[in-house]
């Protein structure tokens, strides 16, 4: 089992100089950091790998202590292409894959367990009813995704 947080995005709509993982919650630590304390206390044994993109070296300092993959095209490519990033590397391990600017409780870990027990690659969905700004891609008619702003054009 591996994980990979993909973290490469710009996060044009908060407006902030800094990446969305590196953005700090109430109690004063930043998504990211929340994200791998989690993942550190309850998979101690299990590799990070973490997609960078945007200002990838705020992250790379700020978490020195994980892997790292680059996205170079991180400006013209989406989630997917940095997901393929880190993949890549993960071999035949199987993989759960993060979002790094998804606050989670810790103890959804548990919920996850025969997954990351039978070491097959998922991800965890929200099935909840989202607004169009909380979207970030689309189906065209084929069933292949696209880019929101493509499904407008």
């Amino acid at each position: 089992m591996r994980i990979v947080i993909l973290a490469a995005g710009v996060g044009s709509r908060l407006g902030a100089p800094i990446p969305k993982p590196l953005t700090p919650l109430s109690d004063g630590r930043s998504i990211m950091q929340r994200q791998l304390e989690a993942l550190s206390s309850r998979l101690p044994e299990v590799p990070i790998s973490v997609v960078v993109g945007f200002e990838k070296d705020m992250i790379m300092e700020a978490h020195p202590t994980v892997s790292f993959v680059y996205n170079e095209r991180f400006g013209e490519t989406n989630t997917s292409k940095s997901l393929l990033r880190g993949l890549a590397q993960s071999g035949s391990d199987g993989v759960l894959w993060l979002n790094g600017d998804v606050v989670f409780e810790e103890s959804l870990l548990d919920l996850l367990g025969p997954s990351i027990e039978a070491d097959r690659s998922f991800v965890a969905v929200n099935r909840a009813v989202t607004g169009d700004e909380e979207v970030k891609y689309d189906l065209d008619r084929a069933n292949q995704a696209i880019a929101s702003a493509e499904r407008r054009a």
